[in-house]
C-alpha cells in the first residue's frame, strides 16, 4: 500500500484494520486471524478487503462469498456392488462403489477393510475416484478365484478420510445401502445321462441331476 493508505477486511459483520492485532499486512499479502470472540457461524461468508487512501478514495476486492465454514463431518451414504452387479458371483475380481455425503480427500486402500467369511481371500488392489464424493474400490487376489462365502467392504480402524474442510469421517456405517457379494466357486454336482440305443428319431432321454437353488440344468444333444 502507498503512504497514507489503510487496509480493512470485513467478515461476519466485523471490520478489522491492518495492525489491530488480528489483521496483518506483509508486503502485498495480508492475513486475518478471526478471534474466538468473533467466531463465524457455519455457512458461506463474504470477505471484503478494502484499501482507502488519505483522501477517502476506496477500492474493494471484486469477489464475493470467498469463505465457507464447514463444521459438518462427512458420512458414508452407501456401499454397493458395482461390478459385477449381481450378488452371487464367481468373478476373480469385484468392485464396490462407495458414496460419501460430500467431497472427501485422503481416500486410499489403507482406509478400507474387507468383511465377511471370505474376507481373508481377497486384497484391495485399487481405489479410483469417480468424483470427489464417489470412489470405486476393487478387490482381487489369487485366492479369490477359489473362495466361497460372503464378501463385504468396511473401513479400517485407522482410516483418515476427511472432507475438504478437514472434518474427519467419524461414523463409517452407511446411512443407505450396504451391499455384499456371495462368492460361489464350487461347481454343482455333475449330472448323468442314461445311455440309450433306439430306432426312434425323436427319443425321450433320461438321466439324473441334483439342481440346487439358483442352479439350472441344460441338456445338449450333438451328432
Amino acid at each position: 500500500m502507498g503512504a497514507g493508505e489503510t487496509l480493512t477486511v470485513t467478515v461476519g459483520g466485523v471490520t478489522y484494520t491492518a495492525g489491530d492485532g488480528n489483521l496483518a499486512l506483509s508486503g502485498t499479502s495480508w492475513t486475518l486471524a478471526v478471534p474466538g470472540g468473533n467466531a463465524l457461524t457455519a455457512g458461506t461468508h463474504a470477505v471484503t478487503a478494502t484499501v482507502t487512501d488519505a483522501a477517502g478514495n476506496a477500492a474493494s476486492d471484486a469477489t464475493t462469498n470467498e469463505l465457507v465454514v464447514d463444521t459438518t463431518a462427512p458420512t458414508v451414504t452407501s456401499v454397493v456392488r458395482q461390478s459385477p452387479a449381481g450378488s452371487t458371483t464367481n468373478a476373480d475380481s469385484v468392485t464396490f462403489r462407495v458414496t460419501f455425503s460430500e467431497g472427501v480427500q485422503n481416500v486410499d486402500a489403507a482406509d478400507f477393510a474387507l468383511t465377511g467369511t471370505a474376507a481373508s481371500s481377497g486384497t484391495i488392489t485399487g481405489v479410483n475416484a469417480v468424483s470427489a464424493s464417489v470412489y470405486d474400490v476393487t478387490v482381487a487376489g489369487a485366492s479369490l478365484a477359489n473362495a466361497n462365502g460372503t464378501l463385504g467392504l468396511g473401513f479400517a480402524g485407522g482410516q483418515n478420510v476427511r472432507d475438504t474442510a478437514t472434518n474427519p469421517l467419524a461414523d463409517t456405517t452407511p446411512t443407505g445401502a450396504n451391499q455384499t457379494y456371495t462368492l460361489d466357486n464350487t461347481a454343482p454336482a455333475a449330472p448323468t445321462v442314461t445311455p440309450l440305443t433306439t430306432k426312434d428319431t425323436a427319443p425321450t432321454l433320461t438321466g439324473t441331476a441334483t439342481v440346487g437353488a439358483g442352479e439350472t440344468l441344460a441338456v445338449t444333444v450333438a451328432a
